[in-house]
């Protein structure tokens, strides 16, 4: 039973809805299907008994989706988090098809042209993500000195990072510009042209290249909304004056820094790129830190102890804050940080004049300015 009622306009010449028909050949009873996806930030969630290895879904939909089939195979509870034998699909106002064995994982969609083109650009993806992941965990087997030691090793691992990084770029850019008119498409460059210190001004120019109903449905807004943040903290604006607490809970405000130049640097102790790169930042750190330089660092944790331990760990000695609200911290919200590592480089006024200064660029950036 549906458990939001969706008030949609009803007139003449709508569009009808979806179905969705599944069918396993050898599943035994009782099992059930669940289906659950998201609209206008409101959760919908659906279920439907398998009945001869039969099941249905039946509903409308604004757009194209992202949704979750889950099924459970006994009369245990559905648990969306472990051992869960589901599948994410793209679903759409068409008449779809489910078919499987006995596991909704292998199971294959059909008749959702959304999930199709959504496929094609996961597939391309996958060999990409497999290779960055291989090199990360390379990494975080070596001691921070060996990581930000500018050895053979370690740069061969960032140039293979860097190499399948870019190809990853390269792989949504064509995807993009090849499905203008496609929701999934605009799906891609919400959640990959977006992310980190994206630039602002290439993003909104980017954006209006999409048709007009793409550009106001819920996602549109939302881009629009998030473009509108960027371009308030992209280079050469005054960076918003923030406060919050750090590790021992006294506030620091960003605005007590001024007169020197400042990194604001985003960072969370679950994440290995950030770990990754936290040598680097040291490194930068101890070359610069008597010559004006001081950084402000703002974590995304949500445990104060993981928090405390990564600071000790990576030999962060200066200020760290926090408000342990994981992705909803206050000042990554006041930034419009999607991802992390992000960075901010402020001049002695307050200016941004850099971003997302990885590896040794920080270093490189802060030679010619402080010269």
């Amino acid at each position: 039973m549906l458990s939001l009622i969706l008030l949609l306009p009803v007139c003449a010449g709508a569009q009808k809805g979806y179905t969705i028909k599944g069918s396993f050949s050898h599943l035994p009873s009782p099992a059930k299907v669940y289906l659950a996806y998201s609209i206008h930030n409101n959760r919908v969630e659906d279920s439907a008994e398998v009945n001869n290895g039969q099941f249905a879904f039946t509903g409308q939909l604004p757009t194209p989706v992202q949704a979750s089939l889950y099924l459970k195979h006994d009369n245990n509870a559905v648990n969306t988090y472990h051992n869960v034998d589901g599948l994410d699909v793209f679903i759409e106002n068409a008449t779809m098809t489910i078919t499987g064995v006995d596991s909704m994982k292998t199971a294959v969609l059909k008749g959702s042209v959304s999930n199709e083109e959504n496929q094609l650009l996961l597939t391309q993806r996958a060999p990409h993500l497999k290779a960055i992941n291989a090199v990360l965990d390379q990494a975080e087997k070596m001691t921070p000195a060996e990581r930000a030691a500018d050895t053979a090793p370690m740069q061969s691992l960032r140039y293979q990072r860097d190499t399948h990084v870019k190809a990853i770029d390269s792989l949504y850019k064509a995807f993009i510009a090849s499905h203008r008119q496609s929701y999934v498409a605009l799906d891609a460059f919400f959640s990959h042209e977006l992310m980190g210190n994206f630039d602002a001004v290439a993003a909104d120019r980017e954006f209006k290249l999409f048709p007009e109903a793409l550009r106001t449905s819920f996602t549109g807004e939302k881009i629009a909304a998030r473009i509108h943040k960027a371009l308030s903290v992209s280079i050469g604006t005054i960076a918003p004056d923030f406060t919050q607490n750090d590790l021992a809970g006294k506030p620091v405000t960003l605005s007590s820094f001024k007169g020197r130049y400042v990194l604001i640097d985003f960072w969370a102790s679950w994440c290995k790129p950030c770990r990754a790169e936290n040598p680097f930042v040291v490194k930068a750190y101890q070359q610069f830190k008597d010559k004006g330089f001081e950084i402000l660092s703002v974590s995304l944790d949500a445990s104060h102890d993981d928090w405390a331990k990564a600071v000790e760990k990576d030999g962060m000695p200066w200020t760290h804050v926090s408000d342990l609200q994981f992705w909803k911290n206050a000042v990554a919200v006041k930034y419009g940080i999607s991802s992390v590592p992000s960075n901010f480089l402020l001049d002695p006024s307050g200016k941004i004049v850099a971003k997302n200064l990885r590896g040794n660029k920080l270093a490189e950036t802060l030679s010619t300015l402080l010269h």
